[in-house]
């Protein structure tokens, strides 16, 4: 099943086990385009902000860092609240945006922000965005979003076809979130389907969730990670370590984008007099973080995990 670093199955395989036409490719650096800051702990190569404000809908967007970014300019005082670093709930589209993928010749993988989703956003404004995202199969396209009951009504609605380089995706951080959300997005038939367990606030038993997928069409791409910024919460190492061996025994990609504010002692390489000065928290499964603030670490049991799905017919990309 694992066939090196960063690869976890071949094409034919996959596509004779599970019928899902995608391939899995691991981190390469050298300015390629597509995936080109995966060794950096980003799942996307570029961002593409359509929409101006959200507004909370799990307990992963209490510390949302959207939120927290926008906060910091004043044409964005409209959607957050200054006193809280939360969004007030207001949205606004931005169509002049909508070319910029259409001007950028060298293949990306592009990430749409805000939520594309959220209720305010009309279906006017979605099809714009799906009429640009057909029109540029030179791309990646990952929409990403805490709404997928809406995504899976406006496929419904419109009968959408899903082109191998369009990813829809939604945000989990706990069991929970992923029995609401997952099921929508099982419903939608892509070639890949993106699950972005991030910020981990809780267990997820990936197997049984990823199973359905899997076996119904398109390829589940596991990206995990921890919270970071103030008032970050810990995450328990132990809920890694079972998504990411759920993702090898499946034979699906795993990214682990980092432990973000807090991290285990074997993967903060830091000096034991740097380590005793810092806020610690004992796991119930007996793991111990540390409170390592804006310091990035990424390894996880010794290595970094970089996996990704390579879009259908753009394998020449990569």
């Amino acid at each position: 099943m694992d066939g090196g670093p960063g690869i976890l199955c071949s094409r034919a395989s996959y596509t004779e086990n599970l019928g899902c036409p995608v391939t899995l490719r691991a981190a390469r650096g050298g300015g390629r385009g597509v995936f080109d800051h995966l060794s950096a702990g980003r799942w996307w190569d570029r961002g593409l902000q359509l929409v101006d404000g959200c507004a909370p809908v799990t307990a992963g967007c209490a510390h949302c860092w959207a939120a927290t970014l926008a906060r910091r300019f004043p044409r964005s005082r409209m959607y957050v609240d200054p006193r809280a670093s939360t969004w007030t709930g207001r949205v606004t589209f931005n169509r002049t945006a909508l070319d910029r993928p259409m001007r950028c010749r060298r293949p990306q993988a592009w990430a749409l922000w805000n939520d594309l989703c959220h209720p305010g956003v009309t279906d006017s404004d979605f099809l714009a965005t799906w009429q640009m995202m057909t029109r540029s199969p030179r791309h990646v396209f990952i929409l990403l979003t805490k709404r997928p009951e809406r995504l899976e009504a406006l496929h419904r609605r419109y009968c959408l076809v899903w082109p191998g380089h369009i990813w829809p995706g939604t945000s989990i951080s706990t069991q929970r979130d992923a029995d609401r959300n997952l099921p929508f997005l099982a419903g939608i038939p892509s070639a890949v389907k993106v699950i972005s367990y991030e910020p981990a606030l809780g267990p997820w038993q990936a197997g049984s969730s990823c199973l359905g997928l899997v076996l119904g069409h398109g390829l589940p791409w596991i990206i995990a990670g921890g919270e970071t910024g103030g008032g970050a919460r810990p995450a328990d190492p132990e809920w890694f370590r079972h998504v990411r061996d759920s993702c090898i025994a499946l034979g699906l990609p795993f990214f682990f984008k980092g432990w973000g504010s807090w991290a285990p002692v074997a993967s903060a390489d830091l000096s034991d007099r740097v380590l005793a000065q810092l806020a610690t928290c004992e796991h119930p499964s007996g793991a111990v973080s540390y409170r390592v603030g804006n310091r990035k670490f990424r390894s996880l049991d010794g290595r970094k995990w970089d996996q990704c799905p390579a879009s259908p017919g753009r394998a020449e990309d990569f």
